[in-house]
């Protein structure tokens, strides 16, 4: 094996080659397929564990590995890193074109494994998701709510409007003749909401959307929910749509140990037990030291501020409202040049801790009759 290292760009980008030996025994090795890896990490960092042991594994396959370290916020400012990262993804794909001979390559055959390009939902992940919260419903033993398939692909353009079945429900219940205030809880992309409101415009003034993603106010960042479809959250800001945002900087500190979840949520019951495995296997694949997120002993129940906006009464005064903000290609913010009276966002600063939910997972059993409730309707997008 011969490793090189090729600068890109400039802001210290780097390319490292992983170039089989040539051996006159195997001349089929003389020329390889290629595969260029960009590895992921939120634009933070990129993650060791998934550039040398993945571009090895495709060595051993009879590949010929590039792996491109791309600019990230350490090495770049937050504002000109998608600008170099893509450049420098150009930059990489040029290289092994104009260079195929000497890196023993096939043109043809150049594919991009993982384009820097993180916005976007990963391939299959709404079936993914389907599948899980049918299992977590199995295993809380609760059989009588609804789960839907939703959108399969981010929005191709502002105006676009998929159909399926989620976006059909969410039509539904917002027209539907009810007098209880209708919430939508987003707890992940976008896609399935802005779909509905391109589709039928008309529901926006029936429903209050609860956001759990964007960057901190005033000046945001990229934020995983927003990443998955950033058009989809242009069209939320865009539209009439009562908004409840809970940004990145709030929703962290629905923070706790996972000795906390061990000693409170596994012993509650087969869901409880459930999460509880279920994080710990997931765990050693998420962590991450460079991931602020992250610190190896802790987990974020981010998602919860979406009850939790629900929960605080208004005299709390934990949110200020504000006209929405324009959301940048580099996916921070900026003030409207012409708001709209009628576009504005409730932002939430701060939020009960996620301790008062504790407590609700000894009443989450099968042998509790809930039904005699009528909390207002919340769903779950």
């Amino acid at each position: 094996m011969k490793i090189t290292q090729i600068p890109m760009g400039t802001h210290n980008a780097q390319l490292t080659c992983y170039l089989q030996d040539p051996c006159t025994e195997m001349p089929a090795l003389d020329r390889c397929p290629a595969i260029l890896i960009f590895p992921g990490g939120a634009y933070a960092f990129c993650s060791d564990r998934e550039a040398d042991p993945v571009a090895l594994a495709f060595l051993n396959a009879g590949y010929n590995a590039f792996v491109l370290r791309y600019s990230v916020s350490q090495n770049c400012p937050v504002e000109e890193v998608y600008t170099n990262a893509f450049a420098e993804a150009q930059e990489a794909m040029d290289y092994l074109h104009q260079n195929a001979g000497d890196l023993h390559i096939d043109v043809p055959p150049i594919s991009r494994s993982k384009p820097p390009k993180k916005w976007g939902l990963p391939p299959h992940s709404m079936e993914r998701s389907y599948q899980e919260v049918c299992r977590l419903l199995n295993a809380a033993h609760i059989d009588d709510v609804p789960v839907l398939h939703g959108c399969t692909a981010p929005l191709a353009s502002p105006e676009d409007a998929p159909d399926c079945e989620a976006v059909e429900f969410l039509i539904q219940e917002a027209l539907r003749d009810d007098p209880a205030p209708l919430y939508i809880a987003a707890q992940g992309a976008m896609t399935n909401i802005a779909a509905a409101l391109n589709r039928a415009p008309e529901i926006a003034s029936r429903m209050t959307v609860l956001w759990n993603g964007g960057g901190p106010y005033p000046a945001g960042r990229p934020e995983f929910n927003v990443q998955q479809d950033p058009i989809a959250c242009r069209v939320l800001l865009d539209s009439a749509v009562t908004v409840w945002q809970t940004p990145q900087d709030v929703y962290a500190r629905f923070e706790v140990s996972l000795a906390e979840l061990a000693l409170r949520v596994r012993p509650c019951g087969e869901v409880g037990a459930y999460l509880f495995q279920q994080l710990m296997d997931e765990y050693p694949s998420e962590y991450d030291p460079r991931f602020p997120l992250r610190t190896g002993g802790n987990w974020t129940l981010g998602d919860n501020t979406t009850a939790a906006v629900l929960l605080e009464n208004g005299f709390r005064g934990h949110w200020t409202l504000r006209p929405a903000p324009v959301l940048l290609p580099s996916l921070t913010y900026a003030e409207a040049s012409d708001p709209k009276p009628s576009v504005s966002i409730t932002i939430w600063m701060s939020v009960l801790h996620w301790k008062i939910f504790m407590p609700s997972w000894r009443c989450a059993t099968p042998d509790k009759d809930h039904t005699k409730q009528q909390p207002p309707r919340v769903k779950i997008a």
